[in-house]
């Protein structure tokens, strides 16, 4: 039996930028979601590591709980894939909603093929969506894709969380720019929860909630730092 080829220098190049370029739409880098969406499930921390050799990343060795490392993108690893970046710094909300956007994307129900949008792509789709809220684009609901606004569903009472969709679902129907991607189910609204558990309650309240009847909300698992680990491992194990 003959081994296995090796990829060349060119094709290792196109997986570097790709690389770069996740991290850059999620905002942050994690061992297993770039082993998911790049690397056929194998070991990514070596090419982290080498990212961080070259100052492409910054690298946040085990700064998460359960020791996980965390990358995100510097100014030079920006001009790697043609992009001007500011250095920038994620405070903990935002670091939370990058990793929840990062695994629901990668690894929570893969085969949806959502990809996190950037505020250019959320412009060139829809451009009376807010740029500076987080959107996904997904297959899930059907042949033609749909938007999903993201939101944080991690604290708060589920009904809570269910009337803040409502709201904007509400918006969106009084809005003659949104209402119709809204009846072709082209937009709609994605719950990141924390946990499995967590899922199932917002799940529960969003199919008892007439007023989102027939709109494409995704409740799906996004965890936060605290429970980032718990949730990777529960993923490995059901694989």
């Amino acid at each position: 039996m003959s081994a296995p080829r090796r990829p060349t220098a060119a094709e290792y190049r196109l997986r570097d930028l790709a690389a770069l370029r996740l991290i850059h739409r999620h905002g942050v880098g994690i061992n297993a979601t770039v082993s998911a969406a790049l690397l056929e499930g194998k070991e990514a921390g070596h090419v982290l590591r080498r990212f961080e050799s070259r100052n492409w990343v910054e690298l946040h060795a085990g700064a998460l709980p359960g020791g996980i490392t965390y990358v995100t993108l510097t100014p030079a690893g920006g001009k790697e894939i043609g992009l001007e970046l500011k250095p920038k710094t994620l405070g903990a909300a935002a670091l939370d909603l990058a990793l929840g956007g990062a695994f629901y994307c990668c690894l929570d129900q893969p085969q949806a093929g959502r990809q996190r949008l950037l505020p250019t792509e959320v412009a060139a789709r829809a451009p009376m969506l807010p740029a500076n809220i987080p959107h996904v684009l997904t297959r899930e609901f059907g042949d033609s894709p749909a938007v999903l606004r993201v939101q944080a569903a991690a604290t708060g009472k589920p009904s809570g969380v269910v009337k803040k969709a409502v709201d904007v679902v509400q918006r969106w129907r009084r809005d003659e720019r949104t209402a119709p991607l809204l009846r072709s189910r082209a937009l709609g609204i994605a719950l990141l929860c924390p946990t499995r558990e967590r899922v199932a309650q917002i799940q529960t309240k969003v199919v008892a909630d007439e007023r989102l009847a027939g709109v494409p909300i995704s409740v799906g698992l996004g965890p936060t730092a605290a429970t980032l680990a718990a949730c990777i491992r529960a993923t490995r194990g059901s694989q």
